[in-house]
């Protein structure tokens, strides 16, 4: 390639950004809630709000970031919209899925329709997360 054709540098590109930004937002979600159960704290609907919604932005962002930087710092509004809100639905799974463990582990019962409500919970979230912190790091030369 040359120089007048930059593409993505590196390895890292589109659907692996999103995976990983998923997976590191997911493990600080399943950490939390797995150290408050294993302390014996309850985990109350205002707190369990505050912990998703930071779980989102952090997947968003970061996948927003690490999207920029493997460009060369530019990022357009639509591939950061995009990659934020696809990062925010994979994490969605990621959270349901540690749900169902969780709840086998503790015999605690999840009520039915508990996977399809995690994912119109975090496709939401993303929805609006994704196009605010898009505005943010959105960057064209």
């Amino acid at each position: 390639m040359s120089e007048e054709q930059e593409g993505p540098r590196g390895t890292l590109s589109g659907i692996f950004i999103a995976i990983l930004a998923a997976f590191l937002s997911g493990m600080f979600f399943a950490l939390f809630t797995y150290m408050a159960y294993t302390h014996k704290k309850f985990i109350g609907a205002p707190q369990l709000v505050v912990l998703q919604v930071a779980a989102v932005i952090v997947a968003v962002g970061v996948t927003q970031f690490l999207y920029r930087q493997i460009q060369g710092n530019r990022l357009q509004y639509r591939q950061a919209f995009f990659g934020g809100w696809m990062s925010s639905l994979i994490l969605g799974i990621f959270v349901a899925f540690y749900y169902n463990l969780f709840s086998k582990k503790t015999g605690i019962a999840l009520p039915a329709g508990s996977f399809a409500r995690v994912l119109i919970l975090y496709n939401l979230l993303g929805l609006i997360i994704s196009l605010i912190l898009a505005f943010v790091f959105k960057k064209n030369d």
